[in-house]
């Protein structure tokens, strides 16, 4: 006898898969957002001519980018209350996944940064232009665009990366479909939904990211 697919299971159990995925979703947006955004100044600590401290954050990167993850995520959760930190599951996760891709987004800025012609900072500097001018009016707008391509590809690593989070019973989407294939048995339905939702979310992100990209670089 052939295996039956219950696909009135899977309609009945979507709410709980949709909340599932919201919190992929806000899991995800928040790693992004706040490595975005932290890797900025950091990046430019990467470039400094200073050796010490330009040498302070290669190290820092290197140290990041070659450790996984998951033992990232289990230091923040597990290791951080040792000290006397104590995180829900979210924080740590966030805390986690945040500090790891600080480092890989620094390098991507570093890359876009040092792509900027060096004749374009010159000539604003000569003009008068102060340096924080320069980075703010031409440096970071072009890195920006350079770097949007490698953004894109590490924010898709960012949703994939937060199911990790499964192990420190976050309820993300692939929590929520291990608990119902746990209570069911219904494994194959379950996860292969999953795997669809997770895919029309990266989906729908890319697109949203080449979007952005065409349209800036035709602004500039």
């Amino acid at each position: 006898m052939g295996y039956y697919f219950d696909i009135d299971y899977i309609i009945r159990s979507l709410p709980l898969l949709g909340k599932g995925a919201l919190m992929t979703i806000e899991v995800s947006a928040a790693t992004i957002l706040l490595s975005s955004i932290f890797a900025l100044p950091l990046a430019f600590l990467r470039v400094s001519k200073n050796k010490y401290i330009s040498g302070a954050m290669y190290y820092y990167v290197q140290v990041m980018r070659n450790t996984p993850t998951l033992i990232k995520i289990y230091i923040a959760y597990f290791g951080l209350p040792s000290l006397g930190v104590m995180l829900n599951p979210v924080a740590a996760g966030l805390l986690a996944l945040v500090t790891d891709h600080i480092a890989y987004v620094v390098e991507i800025y570093r890359a876009g940064i040092l792509s900027v012609g060096r004749g374009q900072v010159q000539a604003a500097k000569a003009i008068g232009l102060r340096n924080w001018q320069v980075n703010y009016h031409i440096v970071i707008p072009q890195a920006f665009i350079q770097s949007l391509p490698a953004l894109g590809n590490q924010f898709v690593i960012a949703i994939k990366d937060s199911s990790l989070l499964v192990t420190i019973s976050v309820m993300e989407l692939t929590m929520v479909g291990n608990r119902m294939a746990e209570a069911t048995g219904n494994s194959y339905e379950v996860f292969l939904v999953t795997a669809l939702i997770y895919l029309v979310i990266i989906t729908t992100m890319s697109l949203f990211l080449k979007t952005v990209e065409k349209k800036k670089r035709f602004t500039y």
